[in-house]
């Protein structure tokens, strides 16, 4: 090989070095599942880490509450990372990340195996975070985290419960309406009743069975996710028993909800 090769070689080398160690020092956004990114792949070789880049936090909120979540790579050092939301806002903890773009990333070169931040959701709903993360060159290699999924509940109820009894049975449209792929549907009871709530299609066939038991009184949120079935319009009923040997005894209400993929 030639004196010019073999430096340009060299040259070719220990910049990939660099890149691997230090890509993107200020950071790099839409690069997690969210916005389909091909991760950190461009600037960092090594193999998939995918199974060693985790988030941890709360996996239920309600609306507006902030909930506090930990980024962590397994083995080696966190050098670079992109966290993403489905909704809401993500907020820093470390001082080494920032907000770029409703995303969060490195503003220096990271330090350590982990960072943390928060995110406040804005909608109900089975939502998620998602995150990518670099790992330094004595290791190498980046990877996805799993999709972290969180059930987020309206303000003011409980999840299950709320502490007033409701009057009357009732059954609350279901929001978001039109929705793909969760929405989530309320409804109120006076008094403990078995409860069925189902969904059917046009023709009355039923596609799911959300709720099929006795329930204490309260109001109550129930999220549906309905990946796996087909677009269109689809109908949710309550139907509401205080007695289930009294089948004459019955609240049934009746809504329609659409679903758009």
């Amino acid at each position: 090989m030639s004196c010019k090769k073999t430096i340009s070689a060299l040259l070719g080398l220990l910049v990939c070095s660099t890149i691997v160690a230090w890509a993107y020092p200020s950071g790099i956004t839409g690069v997690t599942r969210k916005s389909g990114g091909s991760g950190c792949a461009g600037c960092h070789s090594g193999a998939s880490i995918d199974g060693l880049v985790t988030i941890s936090g709360p996996t239920s909120l309600k609306v507006g509450q902030a909930g506090t979540y930990t980024l962590t790579i397994g083995s080696g050092t966190l050098i670079g990372c992109d966290i993403a939301a489905s909704s809401g806002t993500l907020a820093k903890i470390s001082t080494a990340l920032r907000l770029a773009d409703g995303e969060l990333t490195q503003s220096q070169g990271l330090t350590g195996t982990s960072v943390q931040f928060t995110w406040t959701p804005s909608v109900a709903g089975a939502e998620m975070l998602y995150a990518t993360g670099a790992r330094d060159s004595k290791k190498g290699g980046w990877g996805h985290s799993a999709d972290f999924g969180v059930i987020v509940t309206p303000a003011g109820l409980s999840g299950i419960d709320q502490e007033e009894t409701p009057a009357t049975f009732s059954l609350d449209q279901n929001f978001p309406n039109p929705f793909n792929p969760s929405t989530t549907i309320q409804f109120s009871l006076p008094r403990s009743a078995q409860v069925s709530l189902t969904v059917v299609n046009l023709i009355g066939e039923k596609v799911a069975t959300l709720v099929s038991r006795r329930i204490e009184q309260g109001t109550h949120a129930i999220q549906w996710n309905a990946s796996g079935i087909p677009s269109g319009m689809y109908f949710y009923r309550l139907e509401a028993r205080h007695d289930a040997e009294s089948p004459g005894q019955a609240f049934i209400q009746v809504r329609k909800l659409l679903l758009l993929k």
